[in-house]
């Protein structure tokens, strides 16, 4: 019964009481609102039973970035079948991806042999495959292989880099759910370490 805005206000001030700085957007969506995602929180009440997303994208404590995306289901209820099919294939996504992550890998390669989603979720991917995160979500952006021509360039990756992978899962119609994963944890929330060179093409 709580609205979305509720909701990110209780983030709001978590951080703030725990002398975070600030928060970049207002990502957080309920039910039929998480897709397509990058909707911000609104006054919409939120339901049992649905799905609530939300992508921190806030500076924190000290001035570090703290961009974690989750997506929980509302009350004491069991997911559905699609909903569990949406978390499965999240995880599925990430860990896989994850273990490509090793110093002296080309971000061609990263884009090009990375486990991608099946044909009818790609129009609503998330932006990038990996992005780097410090004191906000900034270079680099490792793009899927469909956006490489136009936003691909040539890298490597090495140590001592913060680097976010992300995934993003919904069809057209259909409710979203939405994951950073961790490379140190087994949990969906993550940092990477590797410092980045650019390297000619």
């Amino acid at each position: 019964g709580m609205t979305e805005w509720d909701l990110w206000a209780l983030l709001h001030a978590g951080n703030i009481r725990r002398g975070g700085e600030w928060i970049e957007t207002h990502l957080l969506a309920s039910g039929p609102r998480t897709n397509p995602w990058f909707q911000e929180a609104s006054a919409r009440e939120i339901q049992s039973g649905e799905l609530v997303a939300f992508d921190t994208d806030l500076v924190g404590p000290y001035g570090m970035c703290c961009d974690i995306s989750r997506t929980w289901l509302c009350g004491d209820g069991q997911p559905t079948n699609e909903q569990r099919s949406l978390y499965q294939m999240a995880v599925d996504q990430i860990e896989a991806n994850i273990e490509m992550l090793a110093p002296g890998r080309s971000f061609h390669e990263l884009s090009h042999s990375a486990k991608n989603l099946p044909e009818d979720y790609q129009a609503n991917r998330y932006s990038v495959l990996f992005h780097g995160v410090g004191l906000c979500d900034e270079y680099p952006a490792v793009p899927y292989p469909a956006d490489w021509a136009s936003g691909g360039y040539a890298c490597l990756y090495l140590e001592w880099w913060s680097v976010w992978k992300a995934m993003l899962a919904a069809t057209a119609g259909m409710k979203a759910s939405s994951w950073r994963s961790n490379c140190s944890s087994q949990k969906l929330a993550m940092t990477v370490s590797a410092r980045i060179r650019t390297t000619p093409d």
